[in-house]
């Protein structure tokens, strides 16, 4: 059941490829005739190929058919295609392809396509490697229709893919003709096609001479010309010695026989003459020889000696130099067959290849034996010629691929661990050739399936212990691999799935890790799969692995941004705790010590935190219940919680839900485990809130309400600053305490007036005599009313009953205090009118409300004078509004809240009924007080001037010229109203 549920998706994906394949054929075909495209001769034909080839190519991706990597050739989907892109070219043999049984159907399935845009449309797909290997596979007639338009092809590739399709293709080609006399072929004509099939092999080999295909002229230094020199000459010697050396008998592996079968129905098999082969075969070698022996003569001494710069690509340990000697003699040692042959070429190049050839080092026989005798030694069973192959990944062809691919079970543990080591040396010193690279991991990737689970373990947490740092497989792996099959495979707990997870952990620890956690907390980036705790803790090896913590590098850059962005007292705050860092008691008392290293999982869930919130609420606080049980409560606060309190990420609702899992967290640690970061984290996010305009005060209130709550319990503040403190002058105690705690919940009302009273007085210090004012606590009360929650609200009424009654409203009894916050609030909500951008569109029904539950306490005897008196001062001071609200989307409401108050005969109850009713109806319409267009009162521009005044003194950088300039204006306008305060 479990097969069938891997290749349903794969089944579904080539039929939707022939559909979405026939739809755009037809409407490019209305374009121009793509049967009869036969070269790029115009401007307007190579624009439409290009646009045609790409669209194939965003087909295939959007269909999961891959269109890079080294196992195109072994990969089904992308041979199906194929064949399908074959199937539906105009050959003359297209009617014969009619009759295969399997693939027949698709004959005709669409417009078909010219032989030369076919290539175009498989050198896009970068499918190079499965036509050359299907040379071997397809019959005759197919075959030679295609060699015969390819020579015109090969100039499109660039000169890595277009020397390595030769030197892969002429080898297959070369075998095509040996199978031709053996098993033969479908074919109308055996003899005269065979014929046709070795021109056009010679055809190929003249490429190898041809200018354009060498590229010269791409390459500026001359250098770098006679590197290309060596490469070349060794790839043709491997590709000629290939060819000379295949035996008479060609096996071809039963799996690729069955992938690429594609026949004539029942038509019949024919051999070539043996005499006829061997005559053609004769005229090969002799080409294959001259071609040989006219790239040796165009090495000179210079290129020769220049080899030595230079390391051999495939096997970086030797020169190229040394490189190109050992393929020589190699090909000196396996072609004597030839010494005495017709062809005379052949002496004449073993002299040259002589010249420069190299004895391999006795000592070290398995690495210098040559490939065909390590694939031998590999076929018998010798693991150490299986560990030279892997070393030797650079040089592998298809033969090599498919001893190493047979052989793979020969690898053990130790044998594992040390390819893990070469492959982590390798990524040190990448080179060109990643398709290699990756075919050596994906081989590798292979072997673990035979070794046990527990190994597996071992050499996963091993490698991810050592290099999972270094991050150098971004090329190497396609990450999108896997998450295509944990979305197949979410449950991983079967063996056969957990090793393909504990494979990409090893190579690409972190991506896997993260995506695995993702899926776990369901997050938005994976919204149709989910990865269960149970098996995400299959992984707990991987996830307890300690890695190195870099939170204090991160965390200060996060408290520097927050300072670029919040212009306030805040950022004053975090400044100065940054030049306080090396006296302040984090490192006396109980040393919170900052942490060198940190939980793997945790790390990679601080990523992911980061990154921007997009979780489910819900699976975050199982996955952090499960992380508990390995790691410290401190270490999640600390690495994931304090930096996404500071980050940009942290929007209302995740600030809620980090808040309540910070409450289940109370009495889990022991004093001084957490960073006291937190408590500016929590001061960064309470000054955000405050200083927003746009966010409804009641969720404002909810979570400043529960920030204050935490900081009490969780951090117990009291003991802490009061540590902190204690390590500072005492000017630089005052100038802290007020720039941390200043308008954030917690805070003294009648600190926080004596504070900007003295800030003040600092401001006027150069120029006491020309203003011998100071800020009136009026408008210090409105700008904190601004700001405060409904728990600070009742907090500063009972503080000012308290206070002496000359004190800060220069009320003389409680009574006056009660009056004075009447008319405070109701003004600072005809601020809110009429200025609305200072304040939450909510916030004049939320300051009612406040002011609604203050009166409710009130117990005065009904008819008392206090009584009416209260009473008298809700009647007057709701007047204020009377000259501007009537603009406003109130106005309704707030005439028949007048009404109810002048049919009332001084009956507090009632008043608050009718303010209830007019507070609703604030709330209600919040949203449509968010612009005020009508002429301002003059009560609300003294109010106005007051509150910048405020505000302006706790700007961050603020001029005392600027300062002084408002303060002017200000006392200058309403110096008949005021004495000696404004």
């Amino acid at each position: 059941m479990e097969n069938t549920t891997e290749k349903q998706p794969e089944s579904c994906t080539i039929e939707h490829f022939y559909k979405a394949m026939q739809s755009l054929v037809e409407e490019k075909d209305k374009e121009h005739n793509l049967r009869y495209i036969t070269s790029r001769s115009t401007e307007d034909i190579e624009s439409h190929i290009d646009i045609l080839c790409r669209n194939i190519e965003g087909l295939c991706r959007s269909l999961c058919i891959p269109t890079e990597g080294v196992f195109l050739r072994k990969t089904d989907l992308c041979v199906e295609a194929f064949k399908y892109l074959l199937c539906n070219t105009n050959f003359t043999c297209r009617s014969l392809l009619s009759k295969d049984d399997t693939y027949g159907r698709w004959v005709d399935f669409q417009q078909p396509f010219s032989t030369y845009l076919l290539i175009e449309i498989l050198w896009h797909l970068r499918f190079e490697d499965i036509l050359a290997e299907a040379f071997l596979h397809l019959p005759l007639d197919l075959c030679v229709e295609i060699l015969e338009v390819l020579p015109r092809c090969i100039n499109l590739l660039d000169f890595e893919r277009s020397s390595k399709f030769l030197t892969t293709a002429v080898p297959n080609v070369y075998k095509k003709l040996i199978i031709l006399g053996n098993t033969g072929s479908q074919t109308k004509d055996i003899t005269l096609n065979a014929r046709r099939l070795a021109a056009n092999l010679q055809e190929l080999l003249l490429q190898f001479s041809n200018e354009r295909f060498l590229r010269f002229d791409d390459i500026k230094k001359t250098d770098d010309k006679y590197k290309r020199y060596g490469t070349l000459l060794k790839s043709i010697i491997q590709m000629v010695r290939m060819c000379l050396t295949t035996n008479s008998t060609v096996e071809i592996p039963c799996e690729m026989e069955k992938m690429y079968k594609l026949t004539f129905g029942e038509e019949p098999f024919q051999t070539v003459d043996e005499t006829v082969l061997k005559e053609l075969l004769t005229e090969i070698n002799r080409e294959l020889i001259n071609v040989l022996l006219k790239k040796v003569k165009e090495i000179d001494c210079n290129i020769y000696l220049n080899w030595t710069e230079y390391d051999d690509e495939e096997n970086t340990s030797l020169t190229l130099q040394r490189a190109v000697g050992l393929e020589c003699y190699f090909f000196i040692q396996n072609t004597q067959e030839y010494k005495n042959s017709t062809i005379k070429e052949y002496d004449h190049l073993v002299e040259c290849l002589q010249q420069i050839s190299t004895k391999p080092d006795p000592e070290n026989s398995v690495e210098c034996l040559q490939m065909v005798d390590l694939c031998q030694g590999v076929r018998e069973g010798r693991l150490e010629c299986l560990m030279a192959l892997f070393r030797r990944y650079k040089e592998w062809d298809n033969s090599a691929i498919d001893s190493v691919d047979s052989s793979i079970s020969l690898l053990n543990k130790t044998s594992c661990e040390e390819l893990f080591e070469y492959l982590a040396g390798e990524l040190n010193h990448p080179g060109k050739d990643i398709e290699k690279l990756q075919l050596y991991t994906l081989c590798l990737a292979k072997a673990l399936v035979y070794l046990k689970i527990t190994e597996l373990y071992e050499i996963t947490v091993k490698f991810i212990m050592r290099f999972s740092e270094e991050n150098n497989l971004d090329n190497v792996i396609d990450i999108t691999n896997f998450e295509r099959f944990i979305m197949l495979n979410p449950n991983f707990s079967s063996a056969k799935n957990l090793r393909v997870v504990l494979f990409f952990l090893c190579l690409e620890t972190r991506i896997t890790l993260k995506i695995l956690l993702k899926m776990t907390i369901g997050h938005t980036d994976y919204p149709d799969v989910a990865v269960i705790l149970d098996d995400l803790m299959l992984l707990l090896p991987v996830l307890k692995i300690q890695t190195h913590s870099k939170y204090e590098t991160m965390v200060h850059h996060l408290r520097s941004k927050c300072s670029e962005k919040r212009e306030s007292s805040i950022t004053i705050a975090l400044q100065k705790y940054s030049e306080y860092r090396g006296k302040s008691m984090f490192e006396q008392g109980t040393k919170a010590q900052k942490p060198q290293s940190v939980t793997l999982a945790v790390r990679i869930l601080q990523d992911i935190c980061l990154e921007g919130p997009g979780w489910n609420a819900s699976k975050f606080s199982g996955l952090l219940q499960s992380f508990y049980t390995f790691c410290k409560v401190s270490e999640i606060v600390n690495e994931v919680f304090i930096p996404f309190l500071f980050s940009d990420a942290c929007s209302l609702i995740y600030l809620k839900y980090t808040l309540l899992e910070l409450q289940k967290l109370v009495g889990r640690f022991k004093k001084g485990e957490i960073s006291r970061d937190l408590i500016l984290a929590f001061r960064f996010q309470g000054q955000k809130l405050l200083t927003s305009n746009h966010i409804s005060r009641y969720i404002i209130d909810e979570l400043l309400t529960m920030i204050s709550n935490l900081s009490d319990h969780l951090l117990s503040p009291a003991d802490y600053i009061i540590g902190y403190f204690e390590s500072l002058e005492l000017d630089e105690f005052d100038d802290l305490m007020c720039e941390v705690f200043m308008q954030l919940p917690g805070s003294s009302l009648s600190i926080t007036i004596g504070r900007y009273t003295n800030l003040h007085q600092a401001m006027l210090a150069s120029d006491l005599t020309r203003y011998p004012i100071h800020v009136a606590n009026d408008n210090v009360l409105r700008h904190m009313l601004l700001n405060c929650t409904k728990k600070q609200y009742l907090t500063y009424a009972r503080e000012l009953v308290h206070l002496p009654f000359n004190g800060t409203l220069r009320s003389k009894s409680e009574l006056e205090i009660f009056e004075n916050l009447i008319r405070l609030t109701l003004e600072t909500c005809l601020l809110c009118l009429e200025y609305p951008e200072i304040a939450a569109p909510d916030s004049i029904g939320f300051l009612l409300r406040c002011l609604l539950q203050l009166l409710s306490t009130v117990h005065y005897k009904e008819k008392s004078k206090s009584y009416k008196r209260i009473c008298a001062s809700l009647q007057s001071n709701v007047m204020i509004f009377k000259d501007t609200i009537e603009y406003t989307i109130l106005g309704n409401a707030y005439l028949e809240m007048l009404k109810r108050f002048k049919g009332v005969a001084l009956s507090l109850s009632l008043m608050i009924d009718a303010l209830e009713q007019f507070a609703l109806v604030c709330m209600q319409e919040s949203d449509k007080l968010r612009i005020y267009e009508a002429p301002h009162s003059p009560l609300a521009i003294k109010l106005w001037m007051g509150y910048d005044i405020v505000r302006l003194l706790f700007e961050k950088n603020v001029k005392e010229e600027a300062y002084l300039l408002k303060l002017r204006d200000y006392v200058e306008k309403y110096k008949g109203e005021v004495t000696d305060e404004i």
